[in-house]
């Protein structure tokens, strides 16, 4: 063989490899493009399904948000419910559509499903644990990015804060409920003039109920359900005369169920606190007993009206009552009745003698 056909068969041998290896590399390019392709567009699809699902279950959340709850608790639970829902359907979106290559996202979304069930489970033993329970929890949520970032130290603050908004809102609550003083009622001139005339303590008179009165031609009958020295709760009755004057107890008792619309059938306390209405005082609507330290502010006011300098307390309108019927021609043992005492000596107790009756003993000596 000479050279020229020895250089003609290497060119054609080496030409034809060459074309063998560029036919194997195209077709190597074509795979691995077609390859591609076709993964990509693998991703383009669960892309698509994924947000065509996550825009299907926004739908979903937006429509379920739309109902209007009645409780708060109810539609915060209803809404993580919600939440950990959405993340295990997606979990079983991607192991339905792909199973071997979505195992990996399914993982994933359980694991925030989790995740979201065990900060759940913390908050409620958050509540469980704190004296003002879920308020704790919304204050431990809504300050998560304070400038603290230990756990523990946020827990501390939110039952801070918590505590302080449970008083605030209670002090609101209270001030709302309480009723602004009535010092033009008619109340205390009856109680005044009733306490004298009936020598009744404080106790029998702001226990007295509505029904504890019965209005006669000349007189009024007061039932004392229980007193001091009724140890065995029998009750005793009480006869107050009509007076000729302004200051008649009777006349300023009928005059009160008059003015308030008392019934004396009810079973509410005789007197009441008041409030200014639109139309003038009027007695609260629950059945409640007059304030100790505001009635015997409004009595000694009244009672220093017309005595100035002297000590009195609500107990004066007993004692008062008293030594007027020692100093008057009155018999001992019906005054005595009348104010319920059981001895002499806690009788005299009560009554004040005046100079000229202490003055009266050592001018009878006749000296």
């Amino acid at each position: 063989m000479n050279d020229a056909n020895l250089d003609s068969l290497v060119e054609r041998t080496v030409s034809n490899a060459m074309q063998q290896n560029q036919n194997q590399f195209l077709s190597d390019m074509k795979n691995v493009i077609q390859n591609q392709f076709e993964r990509m567009e693998e991703r383009v699809t669960n892309s698509q399904r994924e947000m065509n699902d996550f825009q299907l279950k926004r739908l979903q959340s937006l429509t379920n948000e739309s109902y209007v709850f009645k409780r708060k608790g109810n539609e915060a639970q209803f809404k993580f419910n919600n939440e950990v829902k959405g993340r295990l359907d997606l979990a079983d979106t991607c192991l339905k559509d792909n199973p071997e290559q979505g195992s990996e996202k399914a993982l994933s979304y359980i694991s925030e499903g989790i995740e979201l069930l065990n900060n759940s489970q913390k908050l409620v033993q958050l509540a469980d644990m704190s004296d003002n329970g879920w308020r704790v929890v919304q204050e431990y949520e809504t300050h998560q990015l304070a400038s603290d970032s230990d756990d523990e130290k946020r827990i501390v603050k939110a039952e801070a804060r918590a505590a302080k908004k449970v008083r605030e809102e209670k002090s609101k609550k209270r001030a709302a409920r309480r009723w602004t003083p009535w010092n033009r009622g008619q109340s205390i001139p009856t109680v005044t003039g009733a306490g004298v005339r009936g020598f009744l303590r404080y106790d029998e008179l702001s226990s007295l109920r509505c029904k504890d009165v019965t209005f006669h031609d000349d007189f009024v009958k007061i039932y004392i359900a229980k007193s001091k020295t009724d140890q065995y709760r029998n009750g005793d009755e009480i006869l107050v005369s009509k007076g000729k004057t302004s200051a008649c107890p009777v006349l300023l008792l009928r005059k009160y169920f008059d003015i308030a619309e008392i019934s004396c059938d009810s079973d509410h306390f005789l007197f009441k606190p008041m409030f200014g209405g639109k139309g003038g005082p009027k007695l609260i609507y629950q059945n409640k007993k007059l304030s100790y330290t505001r009635t015997k502010e409004c009595i000694i006011g009244r009672l220093n009206e017309v005595v100035t300098g002297k000590n009195f307390g609500v107990h004066s309108l007993r004692a008062g009552g008293a030594t007027a019927a020692s100093s008057g021609d009155v018999n001992e043992r019906c005054w005595k009745r009348h104010g319920r005492w059981r001895s002499d000596s806690a009788k005299d107790g009560y009554v004040v003698d005046s100079i000229s009756k202490r003055l009266s003993v050592s001018q009878k000596l006749g000296l």
